[in-house]
């Protein structure tokens, strides 16, 4: 019996690493991104970021990741999630989800927002 709760216990990490690859490849079928040169700082770039996802619907788990030169701001509206990449004078605009078309629709969306 303690043999077999030992086993589940090494597969349930598997499983659950499995499923977060599988989920990371379907949301990487499709992604549309651009960079652009701006004269934004790091704070004021994230602080535009944060509007312009907020402005195009992308509001759901909002995190920020990064460090005073470089912050990345991640969003998800439903099947779909943007990346903002803040970096000094550049920002990158990345939007992954199941349908091209419609991703890079989302990305222009939030570029005119920002």
């Amino acid at each position: 019996m303690r043999q077999r709760g030992k086993t589940v216990k090494k597969i349930m990490p598997l499983v659950s690493a499995s499923i977060t690859l599988i989920s990371a490849s379907l949301l990487v079928g499709c992604a549309s991104g651009m960079s652009w040169e701006t004269n934004l700082g790091v704070g004021a770039c994230v602080q535009r970021a944060k509007l312009a996802l907020r402005d195009s619907d992308f509001n759901q788990g909002l995190e920020i990741f990064g460090d005073n030169q470089n912050k990345t701001l991640v969003a998800d509206h439903g099947s779909y999630q943007a990346r903002l990449h803040c970096m000094v004078h550049e920002v990158d605009f990345v939007v992954f989800g199941p349908d091209y078309h419609q991703a890079l629709w989302y990305r222009d969306t939030i570029i005119r927002k920002f």
